[in-house]
């Protein structure tokens, strides 16, 4: 196996990506008492009390190196079963059922109120729940479609990730055996080409 740089034609500067993006990847975890300000992605907060804070911290070229990310797939089970989505199927179902029994019973008194613009848009917003499932189920079957046709391009791009060298004297990436650099900021080319 031939582990020398295309361009500098060493290899004492070359080290393996996975090897480099693993070093250079810490992950930390406090948990106890804490007094004064504290910063969250919503802005300062005051703290007293006891905590648990944990979070990672990625050195520039372990960012820059690190592997190509998953196509993302979302079941539709995932979309209404998130916070945000049972959040919001909670309330299209209680107002649209609100909506459907207030409908029903205006058309139970008086038929031609179906048929008014304001059963109308009470008809509408009684039958928004299904037309929101309607769309998740609509999203979540485009989105697993696209995973479907990125997935094999991408199990070859983190096959190749896997095989990829970091020479840190020319600041560029290559595969074994290859007979080219290629600079770091183009290395998601090098792992989807051809």
């Amino acid at each position: 196996m031939n582990l020398e740089c295309p361009s500098c034609h060493r290899v004492d500067s070359v080290q393996k990506v996975s090897a480099i993006v693993s070093s250079g990847t810490t992950y930390g975890t406090y948990s106890g008492f804490a007094n004064g300000a504290g910063y969250t992605a919503h802005g300062q907060i005051m703290v007293n009390d006891y905590v648990m804070v944990s979070g990672s911290n990625q050195t520039e070229l372990s960012r820059w190196l690190a592997p190509p990310q998953r196509p993302p797939s979302a079941s539709l089970t995932e979309m209404i079963f998130s916070p945000q989505g049972l959040v919001i199927s909670i309330v299209l179902l209680l107002f649209g059922l609100s909506m459907g029994y207030f409908v029903v019973g205006m058309t139970l008194l008086d038929w031609q109120f179906l048929f008014s613009f304001s059963g109308f848009v009470m008809a509408l917003i009684a039958v928004s729940p299904v037309l929101a499932f309607l769309r998740a189920w609509y999203i979540a079957r485009s989105r697993r479609i696209r995973a479907e046709i990125l997935l094999p391009q991408w199990q070859i791009a983190i096959s190749r990730w896997q095989q990829l060298y970091y020479c840190h004297r020319c600041d560029g990436v290559f595969l074994s055996g290859q007979t080219f650099l290629v600079p770091k900021e183009q290395k998601m080319s090098l792992l989807y080409a051809g």
